[in-house]
């Protein structure tokens, strides 16, 4: 991971920290140890974490005396089993309890180093703007090399216009950044993919936060993704093929507003995307998507014929081209405005009858994720823990949670879950998702609450498992914050 930090001064009234989410899913207990790499000192290191077999374990990072508090850092696991290691980082202001979290994101840590990374939503918003008058939304990129040897880092933004913007940054050996995209692509522009290439294997992480005003100082919501890794080649390779490590179909489980969509190559490309739900039959709309560009479709307003609001979804997507693929939630309040508030209101047309329910100047809640590039018949998380008040992790905050089974194939698909707590006790869970379906199991009608856990979805057909969580104090009817995470796959076999 590139993007980790305890935060805690006077200067700044958001207090922020994390933990690491470890699974051992093996029949053997496994050591393992985690190195910190900052920008300006040398890596430090924590040894002997024990995480005993057919367990999962919690490192929270404001408790380890081997981590520098108050910088940014990247972080590299290793252990002596293979493992599943998921990072989770939340915010809250300085003095706050528990239940008033403000901001709370969590990722798959990558697996790989490479010398090509991607994302496909890029933005940085700086209000007023054509969307909102009070949403700063500033964006981040930590950029991780953890080898012996100087790295320099090329990234290229495609703009919606077609323009292009690059940075190059160099990376120290052993060394994290920290870069604020301000710097790279200005205020407000087009919407952008980005592409990285490097002269040695690196780790790249995306984050954005989200704050009501400008210099607002209590972040309101977040979201930190893993960027997603292209094969290894020589830098002047990565220069001659654009498209190198972009894919042709992606999948998304579970409920989501957005799809942005990164064309990297020449060509203009045509996308189908199938609407997979619960109960109904699915439906599919297409489009068409311009050579170098990136492009943010609303499926409520786009798809043809229209979503089905009233069930739970998922999404396949086809393009005749390379792409890489990404979805974002998010939500606020939804309320009437009044007349007065209407007037000279600077919506975009796209937003038609919306317009007079949602209230664009608060974003509650906000998360993303890349596309899985594959099916699998087993899926892993690490980071689960149903919170329901009270309970030693807060007096009002409830945490509900929810897995998301897609299950594009032509035959019915048999998932066995199980369930592997810190204290060696298992649980175990079936159901039956149709073909050509997906299926959201509440996890609070399953897992121990109160309790972390890691979970396996294993299945005899090939499906994509997605692991998504709310934030709500008691009484509250806003969402306060939420979380969506893919599992991580497991080879095909």
């Amino acid at each position: 991971m590139a993007t980790g930090y305890v935060l805690d001064t006077e200067e700044d009234q958001n207090y922020r920290t994390g933990h690491f989410s470890i699974l051992n899913p093996s029949k053997h207990d496994t050591d393992v140890a985690v190195t910190f790499y900052y920008e300006d000192q040398d890596p430090t290191q924590i040894k002997g974490i024990i995480v005993p077999n057919e367990c999962q374990r919690t490192v929270v990072w404001i408790e380890q005396d081997g981590l520098m508090k108050n910088k940014r850092w990247g972080a590299k696991i290793e252990s002596t089993e293979p493992i599943i290691a998921q990072e989770t980082h939340y915010v809250r202001k300085r003095g706050d309890k528990a239940e008033d979290v403000r901001s709370q994101c969590t990722t798959m840590m990558a697996t790989t180093t490479s010398t090509l990374w991607y994302y496909a939503d890029g933005v940085y918003i700086v209000p007023p703007t054509p969307w909102s008058k009070r949403m700063f939304e500033p964006e981040m990129v930590g950029l991780l090399n953890p080898n012996k040897r100087e790295a320099e880092v090329t990234m290229i933004c495609y703009h919606l216009d077609r323009k292009r913007t690059e940075a190059t940054f160099n990376l120290l050996p052993e060394r994290s950044l920290w870069v604020d995209l301000i710097d790279v692509v200005g205020k407000n522009p087009k919407h952008f993919g980005a592409r990285f290439i490097s002269t040695e294997p690196v780790v790249v992480q995306q984050e954005r936060q989200v704050y009501a005003i400008p210099g607002s100082p209590v972040q309101r919501s977040d979201f930190n993704e893993m960027a997603y890794p292209g094969p290894s080649h020589h830098i002047s390779t990565l220069r001659e093929i654009e498209s190198a490590g972009a894919y042709h179909i992606g999948y998304f489980p579970g409920p989501n507003s957005l799809l942005v969509l990164f064309n990297p190559t020449r060509h203009d490309t045509w996308i189908d995307c199938t609407l997979y739900y619960e109960k109904e039959e699915p439906n599919m709309y297409s489009f068409g998507l311009r050579a170098e560009t990136s492009l943010a479709i609303f499926h409520l307003l786009r798809a043809e014929p229209p979503v089905i609001k009233t069930e739970p979804w998922g999404v396949k997507v086809v393009s005749t081209e390379p792409l890489i693929m990404q979805d974002l939630c998010g939500s606020g309040y939804r309320r009437k405005y009044t007349e007065e508030e209407l007037k000279g209101k600077p919506y975009p047309e796209a937003l038609g009858n919306y317009k007079e329910e949602f209230d664009d100047r608060i974003t509650w809640n906000m998360a993303s994720r890349l596309a899985a590039t594959t099916l699998a018949r087993e899926w892993y998380y690490a980071d689960g823990l149903v919170v329901k008040p009270p309970s030693k992790y807060s007096a009002k905050l409830y945490t509900p949670e929810w897995a998301f089974i897609l299950n594009p194939m032509e035959r019915d698909a048999n998932v066995k879950i199980t369930l592997y707590y810190e204290d060696g006790l298992k649980g175990e869970h079936s159901l039956i998702v149709p073909s050509n379906a997906i299926r959201g199991l509440e996890m609070e009608n399953v897992v121990t609450l109160n309790k972390p856990y890691g979970a396996r979805f294993a299945s005899e057909e090939l499906i994509v498992v997605s692991h998504n969580k709310g934030f709500l104090k008691n009484g509250d009817s806003v969402q306060r914050e939420v979380e969506a995470t893919m599992a991580l796959p497991f080879p095909i076999h």
